[in-house]
């Protein structure tokens, strides 16, 4: 999974080396672009603060554990 995501990136980067991106849409449209199968690109308004969740109330780091 993760060298999948590398080579996202990759094309990406690749893509944006030769074309501008300077607004949101365009940015969209190259990343699209930029890798087959398409890609679905979303852009978020806000985030869930996911640090925030995983403190403890006394400051401490809680574990999480991922099956």
């Amino acid at each position: 999974m993760h060298d999948h995501i590398d080579q996202v990136f990759c094309r990406f980067s690749k893509k944006l080396a030769r074309c501008d991106a300077f607004t949101l849409p365009t940015t969209c449209k190259l990343i699209i672009e930029a890798y087959t199968p398409k890609l679905e690109v979303q852009h978020l308004d806000e985030v869930y603060d996911f640090k925030r969740f995983c403190v403890d109330g006394d400051g401490t780091q809680c574990i999480m554990v991922l099956a």
